[in-house]
């Protein structure tokens, strides 16, 4: 009869553990979903960046305790732009503990070609 008491101890005491855990890891998501609305918000009341396909990305860790990943993705036309960018996120991560990553790809704009040049 003890050892069925020590197993159901045993047992409460694991499904609170995993319980709490479920608890820290779905605010953790929140955490992530809030930064990241708040960094896209930021980016699109940017006048000049509003037109770019920029956005930020935020990925909680698989562990409650580990940082947020915010990625900057997207495409920015010059490196002037994309320092824009960075610096504006940068604004909103100062006080987090986070780990950011930038995929934003400069790419220069191509030049229109005139009908002329087709034509030949």
């Amino acid at each position: 009869m003890d050892g069925m008491v020590g197993v159901g101890v045993v047992g409460i005491v694991a499904l609170a553990a995993a319980l709490r855990l479920s608890e820290l890891w779905r605010r953790r998501e929140n955490e992530a979903t809030a930064l990241q609305a708040r960094i896209t918000g930021a980016l699109l009341h940017d006048p000049v960046l509003r037109p770019l396909p920029v956005t930020a990305v935020v990925q909680p860790g698989f562990w409650p305790c580990s940082r947020l990943t915010v990625v900057l993705v997207g495409e920015a036309p010059d490196d002037d732009l994309h320092a824009r960018a960075r610096a504006l996120m940068a604004r909103h991560l100062r006080t987090r503990r986070c780990r950011y990553q930038d995929r934003v790809v400069v790419a220069m704009p191509m030049a229109e070609e005139s009908p002329l040049s087709l034509a030949a």
